[in-house]
């Protein structure tokens, strides 16, 4: 694939300034919020996530004596209609903007906490597996689809790889790692193996992805050399900010 205009303006400036170029520093340095930004989403939507098709799982054959088949399948099936429901989210995320689609999904995560471990807890295969699909196959793919193009725009190109890789990465493996471990703990913790703690901890993974997307920094300028068309000499045209147009422009 051709790289974007963005980075091809931002290796002519480096060339121009033929100053040392320190990405990681000057990350620290100059672009911490868009760090954090990224670091917030990664670490809500992977906890969200493993919790729901990892800890599920766990929870469903240790706590619930439901067969471990019927949690795989289910998880299964989720990954399947993710197929279909990735796709819808990006394409959603490019129409109205990933900012809205993201704490959408953050959002209905949280609304649905509580509902999991209902339908976990009803032991009933077909509720279990509607309950996977939702999770997995529905909810996830909606914080999932819009994270390309809202991750990567918090940096401008000559920081970009550094600042989306290290704060996704980061926040993976924290949350991720810990919070299946976490949620188990709770559960194993409580003398009747009540949930409510770990519907808790997802409302709070999905109140921290909300917290990034609303913290979105947009579009930043990575102020490269105005670069003019070549057959008009003219500048280009800006090209608009989907997150920064009305979503409800009519047609």
């Amino acid at each position: 694939m051709p790289e974007s205009r963005d980075f091809h303006d931002s290796q002519k400036k480096q060339e121009r300034d033929a100053a040392p170029q320190m990405p990681f520093v000057t990350l620290l340095r100059k672009e911490r919020r868009g760090l954090l930004v990224v670091l917030a989403v990664s670490l809500g939507y992977n906890a969200l996530s493993y919790i729901f098709k990892t800890f599920s799982l766990a929870y469903l054959s240790d706590f619930q004596d439901v067969s471990a088949s019927v949690g795989a399948f289910g998880i299964t099936l989720a990954s399947a209609a993710a197929l279909v429901t990735v796709p819808v989210f990006g394409w959603a995320s490019d129409r109205f903007g990933s900012r809205r689609v993201l704490a959408a999904g953050g959002i209905a995560s949280a609304l649905f906490a509580f509902p999991f471990f209902v339908l976990l807890d009803t032991g009933n295969s077909i509720l279990i597996w509607l309950c996977l699909i939702i999770a997995t196959g529905l909810l996830a793919p909606a914080m999932f689809a819009p994270q390309g193009s809202l991750l990567s725009r918090q940096f401008p190109p000559d920081v970009r790889v550094s600042g989306a890789g290290t704060g996704r990465e980061i926040g993976a493996a924290l949350s991720g790692g810990l919070a299946p471990l976490a949620a188990l703990a709770i559960v194993g913790a409580s003398a009747t193996n009540a949930t409510w703690g770990v519907s808790l901890l997802l409302v709070a993974a999905a109140v921290v992805v909300v917290i990034g997307a609303a913290f979105d920094r947009g579009t930043p300028s990575a102020s490269p050399p105005v670069r003019r068309d070549s057959e008009t000499g003219l500048p280009p045209s800006p090209e608009p900010d989907r997150d920064n147009v009305r979503a409800g422009q009519t047609h």
